[in-house]
């Protein structure tokens, strides 16, 4: 069995490693012919199983930005129940916001509120799950709420960069407040204007869904930029505590004098059905210490960055990887990537709990690593990618696609690090990670039987 380490920091240590290939070898040699040795039992006879170092391989990785991310609810509505809204600056990525729209939808067909029917007030629920940025705001966020007047529809598709001035009427708002993040918070309850619902007294918008989305074409919320640290709020939306809530009663005459019948209240719904759109901003320019090199593809750099909600991703490239398979016949046993995080570089800012490795193909596209899955099942904890505290860094295990790699099934265009999808559109973290050519930086571990 043959173990390989590459890393680019190992072409400046050789007479550290010389030396460690020659106690190996002793070590080695020294063992009972090696009868315990994975792979032993399948090798023909007379083949010998080698232990030894290699090194030299250069590691190259670049950030690069997202344009943007399809970013509505989709075909994974269940994986994407939250929505973002909010502002922070972080010293390194600058600033970054978000903002959602949302359908609201009917609980019941046929409504029908009676005679007399009068609005006592209409608020908006929101179950409240994350606050992402400064631990203790000490500014608020000052949040804006509009009725859409154009449709957003669930079986289209929408990217996080789209152009909201053509969903809404700024000269119509129907709340307008400052909110001061609190972890304790559980539920915002959002006063709604109530001239705006005036609609709901003609029973022809409440039919059913199709005619109540004509009439009512769902929410848009969105924050000032804050000029502080700020946070990112998220929303379960999914949650049935996330609501839109009528409170009503009927007059039994026309006289105001006579007392209104009990109080009466009726639950407008936001759950998988309704179509929803998380919208994302990013200014690195505003950053106290900017990233240095974004889209500079010639330029390795010791650090990449890695951020969701359509943010950076990093690209890796394992050039001279081929060349040293050339001219073997081996079997990959196991091939460990590693991606450590900077040392004191999260603060505020937890990194995201998983990233995805997808590999680039010849259309310059990429495609999910051939290790995620396992005969056709998804093969994710093996494949891994979760943020190890313990190590402080990120590990996926990619054996099959180096085989396939070195056996010419797949091209070597090296790969992307992304937070992991589909959740990468309804989470806000993210990481700096050390690159390839930084002291204990990208390290990929291979173990290989020569046949």
């Amino acid at each position: 069995m043959v173990s390989m380490i590459i890393n680019n920091n190992s072409r400046q240590n050789s007479h550290w490693y010389s030396l460690l290939l020659f106690l190996l070898i002793i070590s080695f040699s020294s063992c009972n012919k090696g009868d315990n040795l994975i792979g032993k039992d399948i090798l023909p006879p007379g083949d010998e199983i080698l232990l030894s170092f290699n090194q030299g391989v250069t590691i190259e990785s670049f950030t690069v930005s997202v344009d943007s991310v399809i970013s509505d609810e989709n075909e994974f509505s269940s994986s994407r129940p939250h929505c973002l809204l909010g502002s922070y600056i972080d010293p390194v990525f600058g600033l970054s916001k978000a903002s959602f729209l949302t359908q609201v939808r009917l609980s019941k067909n046929q409504i029908n509120f009676g005679d007399d029917f009068y609005i006592d007030s209409v608020v908006l629920y929101l179950n409240l799950t994350n606050i992402y940025g400064e631990e203790r705001q000490s500014g608020p966020q000052e949040i804006f709420i509009y009725q859409l007047t154009d449709s957003i529809n669930k079986d289209s598709s929408y990217a996080s960069n789209i152009d909201v001035s053509g969903y809404i009427d700024e000269a119509s708002i129907l709340a307008h407040f400052n909110y001061v993040p609190a972890y304790m918070d559980t539920v915002l309850a959002i006063p709604l204007d109530i001239d705006a619902f005036e609609f709901l007294k003609d029973t022809n918008n409440l039919i059913d869904n199709s005619t109540f989305h004509e009439a009512f074409m769902g929410l848009y919320l969105t924050s000032t930029t804050v000029d502080y640290q700020g946070s990112i709020l998220s929303f379960n939306m999914l949650s049935e505590k996330s609501k839109l809530t009528l409170h009503y009663h009927n007059y039994p005459g026309s006289s105001p004098l006579i007392p209104a019948s009990a109080h009466s209240e009726l639950d407008f719904l936001i759950n998988e059905k309704c179509a929803r759109i998380n919208l994302f901003e990013h200014d690195y320019s505003l950053a106290q210490n900017p990233i240095q090199f974004i889209n500079a593809h010639n330029i390795d750099d010791t650090l990449i960055y890695v951020q969701a909600m359509g943010g950076l991703k990093a690209k890796i490239k394992i050039p001279d990887l081929g060349s040293y398979f050339d001219s073997e016949n081996i079997v990959i046993n196991q091939a460990r990537l590693f991606f450590p995080v900077l040392e004191n570089s999260t603060g505020d800012f937890s990194p995201p709990t998983s990233l995805n490795l997808r590999h680039i193909n010849d259309n310059g596209g990429d495609e999910n690593m051939p290790d995620l899955y396992h005969n056709g099942t998804l093969y994710g904890e093996y494949f891994n990618g979760s943020y190890n505290d313990d190590i402080k860094g990120y590990e996926f295990n990619i054996a099959q696609y180096i085989q396939e790699l070195i056996d010419g099934e797949k091209p070597n265009y090296g790969f992307y690090i992304t937070p992991y999808s589909p959740s990468d559109v309804t989470m806000p973290n993210r990481v700096i990670l050390k690159g390839g050519s930084a002291n204990n930086g990208i390290k990929l571990y291979i173990t290989y039987i020569k046949l």
